[in-house]
This record gives C-alpha cells, sequence and structure tokens, in this order.
C-alpha cells in the first residue's frame, strides 16, 4: 500500500521540499495517515491520506475550513474518485447519524 501512494506525491506541488512517510495506521482514529516532514522549517505534520491525496489531485494545500469527504460513507475507500472536498459545517451536515452531525443547525 505505502508504494501505491508514495508514487503519487514526490516531488509534487503541494509538498515541494517535503519528505513523505507513511502510509502508517492509526489505531486511534483506525484511519490511515502519512507524516510530511519538511527538514528546512523543521516540521512534522501527520495527515489522513485521504486529504494527503485530495491535495496531490487539485495540487494545492487544503484550507483548515474544509474537510475531505468519503462519499460512500467508508473511511477506509481512498480512491480519489470517492472524495470530495466539503466545509466542515457541510460535511457535519452530511453526516452519517453522528452526533457531530445532529449538533449542527
Amino acid at each position: 500500500m505505502a508504494n501505491k501512494h508514495k508514487q503519487y506525491m514526490l516531488g509534487v506541488k503541494p509538498f515541494k521540499g517535503c519528505r513523505i512517510a507513511g502510509p502508517y495506521f492509526d489505531k486511534a482514529m483506525a484511519r490511515h495517515k502519512m507524516l510530511i516532514i519538511d527538514d528546512t522549517a523543521r516540521t512534522r505534520k501527520a495527515m489522513l491520506v485521504s486529504r494527503v491525496l485530495m491535495c496531490v489531485y487539485l495540487g494545492k494545500m487544503l484550507d483548515a475550513h474544509v474537510t475531505v469527504d468519503h462519499i460512500d460513507g467508508n473511511a477506509q475507500n481512498d480512491n480519489i474518485a470517492n472524495l470530495q472536498v466539503l466545509s466542515v459545517r457541510d460535511n457535519a451536515r452530511k453526516g452519517n447519524g453522528t452526533q457531530a452531525s445532529r449538533m449542527v443547525r
């Protein structure tokens, strides 16, 4: 799985100058993540694979006020055709019967 995702990200515009490690499985979230390492700024940031793939697909980093939604509701299905960018509010409204979706009015 690591090679499948890595081939799309090496040297791509949103991650220019960064190294990418992963994916690895975050047991607490039950999701796959990747580590974005910027040696120049000496920073590391863990990102969900779905968000990394959408950044690469769009050719830019995503703002903090948007989320990457899985159209079919399966968070393990990171196929680019199954991903869409939504505002945090719209994603909560869409919900899947989660508590967060019930809180937004």
